[in-house]
């Protein structure tokens, strides 16, 4: 898992948060405490710097006032599950 520091929170409610490397958009954004994994947000936008982006996350309820670190669940690289034939 990779992890993003998030640093403050917008004054529409979004989250700005700091990588290291470059996530991919609607990625879901989790806090591990405990061996227990809850869902903060999803990732909404990416902007800045390539070698350290921002990251614009949009919080799940409960959420919206976290400021700490958090970690990136891997997103499954496969085709959609409807298509047109």
């Amino acid at each position: 898992m990779k992890r993003i520091i998030i640093t403050h929170k917008t004054p529409k409610g979004k989250l700005i948060g700091r990588a290291n490397f470059q996530p991919p958009i609607n990625s879901i954004v989790i806090l591990k405490s405990n061996k227990k994994f809850k869902k903060v947000g999803k990732i909404y936008d990416v902007f800045g710097p390539v070698n350290r982006p921002y990251v614009k996350i949009i919080p799940f309820k409960g959420f919206e006032d976290y400021i700490g670190e958090v970690y990136i669940l891997k997103q499954k690289n496969g085709k959609s599950k409807y298509r047109k034939k």
